[in-house]
């Protein structure tokens, strides 16, 4: 997690100091740091580890992954910012496409995967912790309290979320499909926090009964497999 944060911070530099479009810079370190992550998965044969090859995905895990993708779509109730160009579009897709891999593959399978030994409630909340953490990191600048304060809250929500998700599923597919779906719609839409507070604390009100739902999902399987908690 340091060097892909140190990375970013070597981005973030280069486009202070040679005046160079930041969105480029970010993208190009994202890219490095998917670049070296399939580099370190296929020199240590992790793929199944990190849930690159789940098992067959069964209908029932289906009905409880679909409220997932409810909350990526959800921000496109306040409608799409039909202003933007449609290569920012374009550009923001691509940009996400390597987001997501990269994100997914630090905190829910390097991280997640190395805490598990810990316990899975130690390894749901701490790796939930350090995915708001990097929120905080990402957004403070800028930003006011309230906005940065609900984002990383929000994204310690869903860091429990999706580890759940991949604890149930061992499919990182999920997770990695979620976060490109809203970070790309969240770049679109006119949802924000400042402008738009009664919709954004509806979508977290709504992933924290979806995180309950799958905590009680996973102790049913627990108790039925008796798994260490």
């Amino acid at each position: 997690m340091l060097g892909f944060i140190l990375v970013l911070f070597i981005a973030g530099m280069i486009s202070s100091i040679f005046s160079v479009e930041s969105k480029l810079t970010f993208m190009l370190g994202f890219m490095v740091v998917a670049i070296v992550l399939i580099i370190y998965i296929i020199n240590n044969k992790k793929w199944k580890e990190y849930g690159f090859i789940p098992d067959k995905i069964n209908k029932k895990e289906l009905l409880y992954i679909l409220p997932l993708f409810i909350i990526a779509f959800m921000p496109l109730i306040t409608g799409v910012d039909m202003s933007i160009e449609i290569s920012i579009v374009f550009y923001t897709i691509t940009y996400m496409v390597f987001v997501a891999f990269v994100e997914e593959t630090i905190y829910r399978g390097i991280i997640f995967n190395a805490l598990e030994s810990k316990g899975n409630k130690f390894a749901i909340v701490l790796s939930a912790i350090f995915f708001g953490a990097s929120h905080l990191l990402s957004i403070s600048g800028g930003k006011d309290i309230v906005e940065t304060s609900y984002q990383v809250i929000f994204a310690i929500i869903m860091g429990m979320v999706l580890a759940l998700v991949i604890l149930l599923t061992r499919n990182i597919y999920f997770c990695i499909a979620y976060h490109l779906i809203n970070n790309v719609i969240v770049s679109i839409s006119l949802t924000s926090v400042d402008n738009d507070r009664f919709i954004s604390y509806f979508i977290m009100i709504f992933a924290i009964v979806y995180m309950l739902l799958l905590i009680k999902i996973y102790a049913s399987k627990s108790r039925s497999q008796n798994v260490k908690v």
